[in-house]
């Protein structure tokens, strides 16, 4: 169920049991996400395990949102509106957040 999450998910990318829990009783960690953007692709990492990550920039819709990332991976998502300006791109602009910036924020 969409609900669930694995609680061993966040330790070192490997699930050691199952054991699912309720995604507010996940022990997620305050990531650092950083992103790059080439032409209508946003490629986003993380410095820790992020559930749920969700990108937001206007009225754009993406390729993929709400997604998971471990640590160190990077995911690549298309605008599906097309190339970016670049006038009305900044970081005040793109919101992108996880799970864990909605619950201790």
């Amino acid at each position: 169920a969409a609900w669930c999450g694995g609680q061993e998910a966040c330790r070192d990318g490997a699930l050691a049991k199952k054991c699912f829990v309720y995604p507010k009783e996940l022990k997620l960690k305050e990531s650092a996400v950083k992103f790059a953007i080439a032409g209508d692709k946003i490629s986003i990492s993380s410095n820790v395990f992020a559930k749920y990550v969700y990108v937001s920039l206007g009225d754009k819709s993406f390729s993929d949102n709400y997604f998971d990332l471990q640590a160190g991976e990077t995911k690549t998502i298309e605008c599906a509106g097309g190339p970016f300006q670049k006038t009305i791109l900044g970081k005040a602009n793109i919101l992108i957040k996880s799970l864990y910036d909605v619950i201790n924020r």
